[in-house]
């Protein structure tokens, strides 16, 4: 089983503050439109960088988890989650289930690890971090469009 494990926040031209937005990577519709929320989003005299009307056209996002339950195992985190019924519609569908490990007032940035959805339920292993309690796991699903659902936030002790 491959973990794909990514620090969030610490690489240079991602939005965090560090190096040029214009230069991190930049999320595509399937019909090859940037996404919303990238920079040089739409008509270029938009004070927003988003055309009027762009954001009708974006699929709708996946359907959040309707339960997460986090709990810890030694330097582990194990992370149950439940969805409903799943739409029928590809663009809607999760594709995959998207965790963070969130230090609360922590020095360490989050561990974030993206799982491919198999099901209607499913459990994902990650490894907890380096700081101490308490910790906040969120919980969001992605489809394959890129778009996010909402996002589930569990305390974590």
């Amino acid at each position: 089983m491959v973990v794909l494990l990514a620090i969030v926040g610490l690489a240079p031209g991602c939005g965090n503050g560090e190096g040029n937005l214009e230069d991190a990577p930049v999320q595509r519709g399937t019909d090859g439109t940037r996404l919303r929320g990238e920079p040089n989003v739409g008509a270029a005299d938009s004070p927003k960088g988003l055309a009027r009307g762009a954001e009708a056209d974006l699929p709708p996002p996946p359907p959040p988890p309707r339960a997460a339950v986090a709990r810890r195992r030694g330097e582990q985190v194990i992370i149950d989650y439940r969805f409903g019924p799943l739409p029928e519609s590809k663009e809607r569908r999760p594709y995959q289930i998207v965790t963070s490990v969130d230090p609360v007032g922590g020095r360490y940035s989050p561990i974030t690890v993206r799982r491919r959805i198999r099901g209607r339920s499913g459990r994902v292993v990650q490894p907890l971090g380096l700081d101490k309690p308490p910790f906040d796991v969120r919980v969001s699903a992605e489809a394959k469009t890129g778009m996010r659902s909402r996002t589930l936030s569990v305390p974590l002790r």
